[in-house]
């Protein structure tokens, strides 16, 4: 998945440099994105122990940030924009799933580094 996901990074990526408009429904690919968050933060704990769950939360959330900060380059229309928006307002409960899933490993990842780090001090 990682693989393919660098793939739609590059294109994009390209896209924008090159201010290329590809007449497709984006629609279909940004649904796609937020379904694969949906299902990440739905099963998180047993997706947490086999995947690098965040490097792909990661590159789904850069790309979908790559269309909202770039998306006027390389969209065919306004109305796709739009739709962008939509879109992201629509799945924010997802979006606010997986902040939270983040906060969670980071809180509970500095809680165990920061108690083996006390009990490794020598105190005398």
């Amino acid at each position: 998945m990682s693989k393919l996901l660098g793939i739609i990074h590059r294109v994009l990526c390209y896209q924008k440099r090159s201010r290329t408009r590809v007449s497709y429904d984006w629609r279909q690919l940004w649904t796609a994105f937020f379904t694969v968050l949906k299902f990440i933060s739905s099963n998180e704990v047993s997706l947490l122990k086999k995947f690098d769950i965040f490097a792909m939360c990661l590159q789904i959330v850069n790309m979908v940030n790559l269309f909202v900060t770039f998306g006027d380059t390389f969209l065919v229309t306004p109305t796709a924009y739009d739709e962008l928006y939509y879109e992201i307002i629509r799945w924010q409960q997802t979006f606010d799933n997986i902040w939270s899933m983040s906060k969670r490993c980071i809180f509970s990842f500095l809680s165990v580094h920061v108690s083996d780090k006390l009990y490794s001090y020598n105190f005398s």
